[in-house]
């Protein structure tokens, strides 16, 4: 009786940890406002500052689709739009990912995966992240889970609402991101595998990718931007690299996408886990079976999984197009799954609560990471401007990319400008982007500076080594002093900050 009573306890300690991993990862999810915002949220903000009429026609100078940014606007107009306000969309989002991938992990295994699942989810630095962020990774999450779901349901049974909700989830991943659409096509082909093994019933399984078609028809009012983006915005901030290290990119993001120690030992045991999940049936307590096909209740997760990142890194690849670790959102709550179950082939409780609390803790030290280092010196710069006790007439900011950072942070009478348009700084046009980079010259740009505000105090917000300019920031800092003598160095950038800046002050031209 004394010995039953002791495995049962054993078993509930792996339980006791998710409940720690669940209380640790909703208090980082609603850590919102200790960093401040950099490019990419400060972008988000400001394509839906003119309203939702004006979304659409600001995203086709940009490389999104529109519902993300629709979402903002609405939640923004109730919730306000400081930094803290608009974050809380990714937080609730978030939030909602953890009872989704529940959901997964309970279809997939039962409540001994789910609770591996649950606990790696919550204290996963990925998803934290983009639970604190102005962007759309959240989203895609939460509709890839739900999307996932609503399909494995309509397959059970294809009543009218699960159906209605396979297109509409479809639509919505569509109208979220565009890598999206390879988690789609990745879904087609793992039905049509399905149909051409008698998973399921063949009516069934038509019924379900009728509504996927139906659902992408949503797609099709967008379709004139998508084209336009494909011709003149694209991936100008990043080199096209090869698919093989494109994917260990992304991988590592799973892990933080850091150096550090612990996101370096949290990969490696996600890796082994995940095998585990792949390959791995438990035998006993201490043995477990190794099947190098994919043992079979993991295959369609792992066909899924594989063929949507094998389209994304092959179009990429084939397109030209650059990649960042953050796409591989499509993904990431399928893998975590596939991991969890893993920890649940382990038999010991003893061992498998071991594996738990490193991999939980490894998590959770990389999520502190995640929220609590400085994005960008953005607000550092504008605080510098305002404080300096010359008179604030014109900052230029170099390279643009650098401008939506910093504008959200000074006061409306500082007029802010960016290289090399000299336009407003609020939003990046990335329209024949490297093309008018290229056409730039710092020395003519410096003259004209000179000519629109010689008589004024210049603030030089920069930063060098951004593809496509290349060392133009660093000499219109030389052309600027060249004719206005030597600057005052207020800010020296910060090599630790994901976005760093210099700043600079100019004094007036000499009569």
């Amino acid at each position: 009786m004394n010995a039953l009573s002791g495995r049962d306890l054993r078993e509930q300690l792996p339980l006791a940890v998710t409940g720690v991993a669940l209380v640790a990862g909703v208090g980082l999810r609603l850590t919102l406002g200790e960093t401040p915002l950099w490019l990419d949220e400060a972008q988000t903000l400001a394509v839906i500052s003119d309203g939702y009429g004006s979304i659409g026609g600001h995203l086709r100078n940009d490389g999104h689709p529109p519902l993300y940014y629709w979402l903002v606007r609405a939640w923004s107009d109730v919730a306000g739009d400081g930094d803290t306000a608009v974050r809380a969309l990714s937080a609730v989002l978030g939030l909602l990912t953890l009872p989704l991938i529940a959901a997964a992990a309970l279809r997939l295994g039962g409540r001994r995966v789910a609770g591996p699942t649950l606990a790696l989810a919550a204290s996963s630095p990925f998803l934290v992240r983009y639970s604190t962020e102005v962007r759309m990774y959240s989203l895609v999450v939460v509709l890839a889970l739900a999307w996932w779901l609503l399909g494995n349901t309509a397959l059970e049974r294809p009543t009218r609402p699960r159906l209605v909700g396979v297109a509409v989830a479809t639509g919505a991943l569509l109208l979220t991101h565009y890598w999206a659409a390879f988690l789609v096509a990745a879904g087609v082909l793992v039905l049509v595998i399905a149909h051409q093994h008698n998973h399921h019933d063949r009516v069934v399984v038509r019924r379900v990718l009728l509504a996927g078609i139906v659902g992408s028809l949503a797609f099709l009012p967008w379709v004139p931007t998508f084209l336009t983006q494909i011709r003149h915005t694209g991936t100008p901030w990043a080199v096209n690299r090869n698919p093989v290290s494109s994917f260990v990119t992304g991988v590592t993001e799973f892990a933080g996408g850091r150096e550090a120690g612990h996101a370096i030992a949290l990969f490696g045991l996600l890796l082994i886990v995940l095998t585990l999940g792949l390959l791995g049936d438990q035998r006993d307590r201490w043995r477990l079976d190794l099947d190098f096909r994919v043992v079979s209740a993991s295959r369609p997760l792992t066909l899924l999984v594989g063929f949507a990142l094998a389209c994304g890194l092959g179009a990429a690849g084939v397109l030209g197009s650059a990649f960042a670790g953050r796409y591989f959102s499509i993904v990431v709550a399928f893998v975590l799954v596939l991991a969890g179950r893993g920890i649940a082939q382990i038999g010991d409780a003893l061992i498998r609560t071991g594996v738990l609390i490193a991999a939980v803790g490894l998590g959770l030290l990389g999520s502190l990471d995640q929220v609590r280092d400085d994005r960008s010196q953005g607000q550092q710069v504008a605080e510098a401007v305002v404080a300096d006790d010359a008179r604030p007439d014109v900052v230029v900011v170099c390279p643009d990319q650098l401008g939506p950072a910093v504008a959200r942070y000074l006061p409306d009478g500082i007029e802010v400008v960016v290289y090399p348009t000299l336009g407003p700084a609020a939003r990046v046009d990335w329209t024949d982007y490297a093309e008018r980079n290229a056409a730039a010259d710092p020395a003519l740009i410096a003259n004209e500076i000179n000519e629109r505000w010689g008589d004024a105090d210049v603030w030089l917000a920069f930063t060098g080594g951004y593809r496509t300019f290349g060392d133009q920031c660093e000499r219109l800092a030389k052309e600027l002093a060249d004719r206005r003598g030597p600057a005052t160095t207020l800010i020296v950038a910060n090599g630790e900050v994901f976005e760093p800046m210099n700043l600079l002050h100019f004094s007036p031209l000499a009569p």
